[in-house]
């Protein structure tokens, strides 16, 4: 667990400590959509912090990848509406990671940018500078010379 809002630190020392069996895992994160399990099929866990709780499940995927999940804890259970709303409050979540993504990489690609035109500035403005110390030493030749270069 990476986060916990609304449990003091014993239930969160608690919840840490737990290890889910990898059967349990995959159905959390192979699912597409919220779900809910109930207090007999958590049985598999030991030490769970609210023994007789529902749980409501809402796996991230973002880009094909598996995030991981939110889950949420009710000791009434969870209505339709409950979980229409941890669905909507999931989905919101899928956004703003992906939002964070996008300016992530636009953020990336104005840096990368703006870096690319300061080096160009820079090689253009010392071309211009030996291009213009080139000039002002190279010998003066004259008209008669140019023509006849382009006479012959």
């Amino acid at each position: 667990p990476c986060a916990f809002w609304g449990y003091d630190d014993e239930i969160r020392a608690q919840t840490e400590q737990l290890s889910y069996p990898h059967s349990l895992t995959s159905t959390f994160l192979a699912a597409s959509e919220p779900f809910t399990i109930g207090p007999d099929e958590l049985q598999a866990i030991d030490g769970v912090p609210e023994p007789g709780a529902s749980y409501a499940v809402a796996p991230l995927h973002f880009d094909g990848a598996r995030l991981g999940c939110i889950v949420a804890m009710d000791t009434q259970g969870f209505t339709p509406r409950t979980i229409r709303l941890f669905a909507g409050i999931a989905h919101q979540a899928k956004l703003a990671l992906a939002n964070a993504a996008s300016y992530e990489g636009l953020e990336h690609t104005f840096v990368s940018t703006v870096e690319a035109l300061a080096n160009a500035l820079t090689s253009d403005a010392a071309d211009g500078v030996t291009a213009a110390c080139r000039s002002a030493y190279a010998p003066q030749s004259s008209t008669r010379t140019k023509r006849a270069r382009f006479d012959a």
